[in-house]
């Protein structure tokens, strides 16, 4: 490894382009959104119905929970085997 602590500090700029494509359905959809208030309530208020996106969080904290629950319960003499 190399010790860069005494190195200079140096302002980098770069410069990028990108293209997107997007089929005329998608953006007549996006364009109902955006000009239409009625139209985006209604979009923004759905249900999603594969959840919030924070269930692999929930799980990870839940995991957590019981492994310290556990390491903190567990006697000298148990094998740690439910």
């Amino acid at each position: 490894m190399v010790d860069v602590s005494a190195k200079e500090i140096t302002t980098r700029t770069a410069v990028a382009r990108g293209f997107v494509r997007m089929k005329p359905r998608v953006v007549r959809a996006v364009r109902r959104l955006i000009e239409n208030p009625e139209e985006y309530a209604s979009m923004s208020g759905a249900i999603n119905p594969y959840g919030d996106g924070r269930a692999a969080e929930r799980i990870v904290n839940a995991l957590l929970e019981r492994a310290e629950y556990e390491s903190s319960t567990r006697s000298p003499t148990h094998s740690g085997k439910v």
